[in-house]
């Protein structure tokens, strides 16, 4: 029997997902993935494109889609439980990239609170190497000012009580600035 095309009960994107093998549920989820994944790359300031290959590889691996079929195969025909492939694996996706979205931001508030929690994070870097005129450099690598309350209110007094203070070159050095020396 053939049917009119207007009278047919699907339309294009229906035939496409049976096609496909492609759920509305996957197709929502894959939506607000994209759009959560532009707004986490749009508004972050960090160079990190985790968020796009994370993005990807649920979307487009062959291998990840082979096993989200077979996880969901598994669960549903054989153990008798919920969905446990691609709409699930989208989800966990998304929640993921949600927590990461706000890990991202972190960084961007205004330092309150523990100014121990924000010195630390300003931290980037500490070598220790042969110094000059004493044998121990300690030279301590920061992207902000804040990172000065580690060298002066936390390093500093440690050294300065301990024995071996006398061998000991420290420095202090902001992104970009001439380093300061403290011993």
């Amino acid at each position: 029997m053939v049917f009119p095309l207007w009278k047919w009960p699907y339309t294009f994107i229906h035939l496409y997902m049976l096609m496909q093998n492609i759920s509305q549920k996957e197709i929502i989820l894959e939506e607000k993935i994209q759009k959560l994944v532009a707004d986490i790359v749009e508004h972050s300031d960090i160079d990190d494109d985790l968020p796009v290959r994370v993005m990807k590889q649920l979307l487009e691996n062959e291998e990840i889609k082979a096993i989200q079929d077979y996880a969901n195969t598994v669960s549903i025909s054989r153990l008798g439980l919920n969905d446990h492939g691609p709409v699930h694996m989208r989800t966990v996706c998304r929640n993921a990239l949600k927590m990461l979205r706000i890990l991202h931001e972190i960084p961007t508030k205004p330092a309150e609170g523990d100014i121990h929690k924000y010195s630390a994070n300003s931290i980037e870097k500490v070598h220790i190497t042969q110094g000059i005129e004493h044998p121990i450099k300690i030279e301590v690598l920061m992207k902000s000012e804040v990172g000065l309350f580690q060298v002066e209110g936390v390093l500093m007094p440690k050294i300065q009580s301990s024995p071996s203070k006398h061998l000991v070159e420290l420095y202090a050095c902001v992104e970009e600035q001439e380093a300061k020396r403290y011993l």
